[in-house]
Order: C-alpha cells, then structure tokens, then sequence
C-alpha cells in the first residue's frame, strides 16, 4: 500500500482544521479619502500573515484611526478589543511623511504582528520597532490613554440613538435678527464601538421620539467606557412641563385672587375667595405632578468605567511599537 498520498491528505486535513481554529479577527477602520482604506488594509495584514483572518462574528477587532497632525504629521491609533468589549491594549504608528501612504507598509506590518506575534516581514523589520519579549510571565496590556481618544461601546434600550458631538456655534445677523447656527456631528449609532477622538469635546444622545441627553464631555472618564442609554418620552416631558406651567401660573392667579378677596370676607362676599383658593390649590396640584412626570421622562445615562487589566492568555503577545 503506498502510504505517501495518504500521510499527505492527513496533513492537509489536519492543516486544514488547525487553521479553522484560528481566532477570526475584525477590522475598523477611519481614514482620511485620500489615504488607506480598511479594505486594501486587510488584504495587506492578511498577505503578511499568509492566510485569511478577518471575518464575521469576530473573537478580537482592531480599532484603528488615522489622523493628521502637525508633528508627527500622521498618526495612527490600533485599539484590540475582545467580543466581551474589554479594551486589551493600543499602539501608535506615526509618520512625519507628507503623504499618508507612506504609512501603510507599517501600519499592515504592526497589525500583522498584533494579530500573531511570529510574523516578521519578508526582509528586515523597520528600525524603530521593537519587539518585546517576555522573560518569565507575560507582560501586563498597556494602559490605553484618553488624551487623543476614548473607546466607548453604547448601548440603548431602543434602536437609532445617536452619539452626537457639538461641532460649533455661529452667530450673525439676517434681515435684521440675531441668528445662532448650533451644529453638530453624528458620531456613531447605538450599539456601537468606537474610539472618539477629542474626548473634551461636548457630547448629547438623541433618538426619535425620545429627549435628547444631558450634554456631557469624556475627558474625565477611563480610556475604555460604557455609557447604557435610558431613552426618555417626550410626551412625558412635554406634558409635565405643561402641567409645571400651568400649575404655577393658576397658583400665582389663584394666590393674588385670594388676597384680594380676603377683603370681601368682612362684607359677606367670599366668592372671589373661593375663586382663588381653588385656583391655588389646583396650581399646586398640577405642579407637583408636572415636576415630577417630567423629571421621568428625561433621558438619562449611566457610565461603567473598564479598567484595563493584564492581558488575557488567550490573546496573542502584542507588539509595542512607536514608528
């Protein structure tokens, strides 16, 4: 019996389901128009790596944002998340070259290496990265920091809730009026993940049918955040503050029309007495309704801050790199 075609098929099958085994990874990817798109990114990670990693429902996801600056000129941030949403750890890439794409060799080299750490380029690695190697037990994550972004995974209790930043107020004259142009920039649709850049900008949610969120900032919050959306009614809101209006206006007409008929009492004549005091009490009544519906049909958000820990075992050693 010839056993050389068999013990090949063996080894192709066992290949075969080593490889099924793998991880499967997720990418996403901001960029400039002009620069890298996350489609010629994967396809650059995965011809590094040698086979395909990227696919659906993924174990691990690379965030990754790429920005121009001033010096270095382009910098690029890598965040590696797990299917849980807990934050792994995050690398720079940085260039000082005028054009973006001078970039893209090490961009697909530093994920290549995030995603499996045996990978080295086909000839010499570039000099400013270094590979750190574990002595005795692997390395804790590296802290992830919010100066240039927050990770912020949004949940809601309802679909198209928008993570809405304030991107500027302008004022000026038109036919006469004062007119003020508030505008903002929709940064994401809950449930999502993204890193937000410029975490000290002014932040508010708002959805259909539901009141838009207190404005908040991310500056003060860790570098991996959940923030859970609590949608409000604006029928609630509306209508208890109408009742609040309605209440403390009746109140105050009741309150004057008492005093005044306080005088009548003597002469016999309560009735604009009564008037009042009705009027007062039903404003009373009104707006201690009307605060409170209106209190709870407001939106409301609740903030987790991950902490960062040890890496897990089951993700591959990372690559500290600064290019």
């Amino acid at each position: 019996m010839r056993l050389a075609p068999l013990l090949t098929a063996l080894l192709l099958v066992t290949s075969l389901s080593a490889r099924a085994e793998e991880a499967t990874w997720g990418l996403r990817w901001k960029a400039p128009d002009a620069c890298i798109d996350s489609a010629s990114l994967a396809r650059a990670v995965e011809a590094r790596l040698g086979h395909h990693v990227f696919g659906l429902k993924p174990q691990y996801r690379i965030d990754g944002v790429l920005a121009a600056g001033s010096s270095p000129k382009w910098k690029a941030t890598l965040t590696v998340t797990d299917s849980g949403g807990d934050v792994a750890g995050s690398r720079d890439v940085t260039s000082d070259d005028a054009s973006c794409h001078a970039i893209d060799d090490n961009l697909a080299f530093v994920i290549a290496v995030m995603i499996d750490p045996k990978v080295r380029p086909a000839g010499e690695a570039p000099k400013a990265i270094t590979e750190v190697a574990p002595k005795a037990a692997p390395p804790a994550a590296p802290r992830v920091t919010n100066a240039d972004g927050v990770y912020l995974h949004v949940d809601a209790d309802r679909t198209k809730v928008h993570l809405m930043r304030l991107a500027g107020v302008a004022s000026g004259y038109a036919s006469g009026t004062n007119v003020t142009i508030v505008s903002f920039s929709d940064e994401c649709t809950a449930p999502c993940d993204e890193v937000i850049p410029r975490p000290r900008d002014t932040f508010h949610f708002e959805g259909e049918s539901m009141p838009p969120s207190p404005a908040f900032t991310l500056e003060d919050h860790a570098p991996a955040t959940t923030v859970t959306v609590h949608g409000g009614s604006v029928g609630m809101v509306l209508g208890g503050i109408m009742m609040a209006t309605f209440g403390i206006t009746g109140g105050l007409t009741g309150g004057i029309l008492g005093g005044v008929g306080i005088g009548g009492l003597s002469r016999g004549s309560s009735g604009l007495f009564l008037a009042g005091a009705i009027m007062l009490g039903v404003g009373i009544v009104l707006t201690a309704v009307g605060i409170p519906l209106a209190r709870a049909g407001a939106t409301t958000l609740d903030f987790s801050d991950q902490p960062v820990g040890p890496q897990s075992p089951a993700m591959p050693q990372p690559l500290s790199a600064s290019l």
